[in-house]
C-alpha cells in the first residue's frame, strides 16, 4: 500500500516570529536587532519548508535556550540514504507507518531500551502493587471471613446484608485507584521514551523523569478526566439495556408475554451494541491525548480536543490497530497472570497460618509487576507510535524528523511541538 495517498497537507507553517531559526538563515536571535549571516564555513543546509528545527525551543514552548540535560545530539548524522529511502535512526522508518512498522516499533523499544522500559515499570508496578494490596486486605480478610460463614451456615437473619464493612471497601477501592494512577504515570513516562527512540535516543532514567516532572499534575488531569467520560459512557450503556429491559417487561405485562419477552431481549442487546459502538467511537477519537500531553505541552482539554482533530477521518484504522493491540495485552497478561498466579498460590498449600499468606501476597505483588511491566511499554509504544504516524500523514512531521536526524542537532521532546495546531 502507498504511504504517499495517505499524507494530508498540513497547516501552512509560516516564518517564525520569536527569531529562532535554523543555522544559516539568516535570521536573528530574540533581542537582536540585526540578521545574523551564515555561521563560519559557509551556510548549512536548512530544514524543510516549514519545519523549522531551532536551535532552543520552537515558539510557545517556553524552555530554555539549551536543550535540558542529557539530551544531547543525535547518535547519527549519516546522509540520506540513496534511492530517497527514509532514514531509520531508532525504532521506525521516518516516514509514514503500517501495522507491521507499528508492532515491530513497540517489540524493538522493549529490546533496545530494557532499563527505561522493563526496569522502570517494574518499580514503578511493584510500589503501586504493594501499596493496593495492603489497602486491599482488610476488604479481602472480611470478604473470606463472611464467605466461611455462609459455608458453615453460621448467617442469621440479623447479620448485616453487606459482608465487608464501608471503611474495608473504601480503602479497597482507594488502592484500585493508586494502581489506575501509577499505570497512567508510568505510560507517560514511558511515552517520553518513546518519543525520544524514535530518533535513536537512549534515555536514562533520570532523564526521563526530567523530562516528564513538569507534566505530572496536567497527566494525572488528565487521567481523571479521560475516566470521568469513559464512566460516562458506561453509564450510558446501561441505561440503554436497563431502558430496553424495562420496555420488554411492559409488553409482557399489558400484551403477550412471549413476544415482550423477545422486544426485551431484542432491545437489550440494542442497547448493548449501541453504548458499545458510542464507547468504541469517542474512545479512539481521544485515545492519542496522553502522547500529546506528553510531547506537545497540553493541557487535558486542549489535548482531547487536539486527539479529536487528528484522528479524523483514520478513526477505523485506528480501531483495527488498537483492537489487535489490546487483544495481544489481553493474551501476554492472561498467560502471566495464570502462570504466575500458580506460582503465588505455592506458599498457601506448602505452609499454613499467617506466613503463607504473607508469602502468598509477596508473590502476588510480584506477579503484578511482571505482568504490568512487560504489558505498559508496549501499550504506550504502539499509542505513541500511532500519534506520531498521524502526524506524518497530516502534517508532514518525518520531515520535521528527517532534517533533525540529518543534522544531528541537540533535541528533546519539544520536537515534537507543531508550530500550530490543525
Amino acid at each position: 500500500m502507498s504511504h504517499e495517498g495517505d499524507r494530508r497537507d498540513g497547516p501552512e507553517q509560516p516564518g517564525r516570529s520569536d527569531g529562532w531559526s535554523a543555522p544559516g538563515l539568516g535570521w536573528s536571535a530574540p533581542g537582536s536587532g540585526t540578521p545574523q549571516g551564515p555561521p563560519p564555513g559557509g551556510p548549512q543546509q536548512g530544514p524543510p519548508p516549514g519545519h523549522g528545527a531551532p536551535q532552543g525551543p520552537p515558539p510557545g514552548y517556553g524552555g530554555p535556550q539549551v536543550p535540558p540535560p542529557g539530551y544531547g545530539p543525535a547518535p547519527y548524522g549519516q546522509p540520506q540514504p540513496q534511492g530517497g529511502q527514509p532514514l531509520k535512526p531508532g525504532l521506525v522508518s521516518l516516514r509514514p507507518l503500517g501495522l507491521g512498522d507499528i508492532l515491530n516499533g513497540a517489540f524493538a523499544l522493549i529490546r533496545n531500551h530494557p532499563a527505561t522500559t522493563l526496569g522502570l515499570a517494574f518499580v514503578v508496578m511493584a510500589i503501586s502493587a504493594t501499596i493496593s494490596t495492603l489497602l486491599s486486605s482488610g476488604f479481602l480478610a472480611e470478604y473470606e471471613r463472611s464467605l466461611q460463614q455462609i459455608v458453615s451456615g453460621q448467617v442469621s437473619p440479623e447479620d448485616p446484608m453487606m459482608p465487608v464493612s464501608v471503611g474495608s471497601l473504601l480503602l479497597m477501592m482507594l488502592g484500585t485507584a493508586v494502581s489506575y494512577l501509577a499505570v497512567t504515570l508510568l505510560t507517560a513516562l514511558l511515552t517520553s521514551v518513546v518519543g525520544m527512540a524514535v530518533l535513536g535516543h537512549k534515555f536514562t532514567v533520570p532523564q526521563v523523569w526530567t523530562a516528564i516532572r513538569g507534566r505530572i499534575w496536567t497527566v494525572l488531569g488528565l487521567s481523571v478526566l479521560q475516566y470521568l467520560i469513559h464512566f460516562a459512557l458506561a453509564m450510558v450503556m446501561a441505561v440503554l439495556m436497563l431502558a430496553g429491559a424495562l420496555f420488554g417487561t411492559f409488553l409482557a405485562a399489558t400484551g403477550s408475554q412471549t413476544l415482550g419477552a423477545v422486544i426485551g431481549l431484542a432491545s437489550v442487546l440494542l442497547g448493548l451494541l449501541g453504548g458499545l459502538a458510542l464507547f468504541a467511537w469517542i474512545g479512539i477519537r481521544i485515545y492519542l491525548a496522553m502522547p500529546i500531553v506528553v510531547l506537545e505541552r497540553l493541557g487535558p482539554g486542549r489535548a482531547l480536543a487536539r486527539s479529536w482533530r487528528l484522528t479524523q477521518g483514520n478513526w477505523w484504522r485506528m480501531l483495527g490497530i488498537v483492537a489487535l493491540t489490546l487483544l495481544i495485552v489481553f493474551a501476554v497478561s492472561l498467560i502471566l497472570m495464570l502462570a504466575l498466579g500458580l506460582l503465588a498460590g505455592l506458599p498457601l498449600v506448602l505452609a499454613s497460618g499467617d506466613w503463607g499468606m504473607v508469602a502468598a501476597n509477596a508473590l502476588g505483588v510480584v506477579a503484578e509487576a511482571l505482568t504490568y511491566s512487560i504489558t505498559t511499554p508496549f501499550l504506550a509504544a504502539v499509542t505513541t507510535l500511532l500519534y506520531i504516524d498521524l502526524r506524518m500523514r497530516r502534517e508532514g512531521l518525518d520531515l520535521r524528523l528527517h532534517w533533525a536526524a540529518q543534522q544531528g542537532v541537540p533535541v528533546g521532546p519539544e520536537i515534537y511541538r507543531p508550530e500550530q495546531h490543525a
